[in-house]
């Protein structure tokens, strides 16, 4: 969880929250996302930029640009990251890759509010504030 410019990690088991990292203040965060194994963070920025943060090393492993606003939204599959943003895109991410992103998806009127992947990870769905849903396949880019 993100507080001001600190980011948090909650512990159900100990019940508790412990500092992860701080955000310098000259930058603003929108959207983070845990992936399913626990080992890497995800924080989508205003400015349209996508870190990576390595809990393991409390570092930044990787920073990604494709978006030109907000990253308000982030799903994560087994290696790949989706982010949604204010510009109407989805950059489809892939951390084997070192390229920023290997698919840019449009089709979206307004800012796409909401990603997730299939549990195959093949099929994401998102949705907009223009009120449509799309469900893509992210191997044909359609």
């Amino acid at each position: 969880m993100a507080l001001g410019h600190t980011i948090y990690r909650w512990c159900p088991k100990e019940g508790r929250a412990s500092k992860l990292m701080s955000i310098p203040h000259d930058e603003s965060l929108s959207s983070l996302k845990g992936n399913f194994d626990g080992t890497k963070l995800s924080l989508g920025y205003d400015t349209g930029l996508v870190k990576i943060f390595d809990i393991e090393t409390q570092k930044i492993e990787r920073t990604m640009k494709g978006q030109e606003w907000r990253v308000g939204c982030m799903s994560w599959s087994k290696n790949e990251l989706s982010t949604g943003s204010r510009d109407k895109t989805i950059c489809i991410r892939d951390m084997r890759e070192s390229k920023d992103y290997s698919l840019k998806l449009k089709g979206h009127k307004q800012e796409v509010c909401g990603v997730a992947f299939s549990s195959c990870s093949r099929m994401l769905a998102s949705g907009g504030n223009d009120n449509l849903f799309f469900v893509w396949d992210t191997r044909k880019g359609h």
